[in-house]
């Protein structure tokens, strides 16, 4: 994903479940148990590798 989004030019930010309990938090209060998830512009959650709806969110 990180690489997906760099090739795009985004800037984003890495939240680590696996070293940060303020993200695990985050990811339980969302409901989401699966990664990655991908936020943009606060919209809605997109999980997994759904390169489509990320070329949606952001066009």
């Amino acid at each position: 994903m990180k690489d997906y989004l760099t090739g795009k030019n985004l800037e984003f930010e890495v939240k680590d479940i696996h070293s940060d309990s303020k993200a695990q938090d985050e990811m339980a209060e969302m409901g989401m148990m699966s990664i990655p998830v991908t936020i943009i512009d606060g919209g809605n959650p997109i999980v997994g590798a759904d390169f489509k709806q990320i070329d949606a969110a952001i066009a």
